[in-house]
């Protein structure tokens, strides 16, 4: 589920969607499933067209902490042009 998560984004991002509504879009499809109890998504890179720094952004929204031994999180991890990483519960 994360790593799809993960390509939706990238796919949007790299369709010149902005950032922010993609992530945004992202945690609300996920949410909408009951397994998810949880879901945060990093951007970094060159966001926003022509900013010469690249900068990163990153939006949760857990009902369990991420940090929680005893839940089954799931990574996903996509690198390009684009840097997007997913965990969720």
């Amino acid at each position: 589920m994360a790593q799809l998560v993960a390509q939706g984004v990238a796919e949007q991002l790299s369709s010149r969607v902005s950032f922010r509504r993609a992530m945004r879009k992202a945690i609300q499809s996920a949410m909408k499933n009951p397994v998810v109890k949880g879901i945060r998504v990093q951007v970094s890179g060159r966001l926003g067209g022509g900013r010469d720094e690249p900068y990163g952004v990153s939006i949760a929204r857990v009902r369990v902490p991420l940090h929680t031994l005893r839940a089954n999180i799931e990574y996903g991890f996509l690198r390009g042009a684009y840097d997007v990483r997913v965990a969720s519960v």
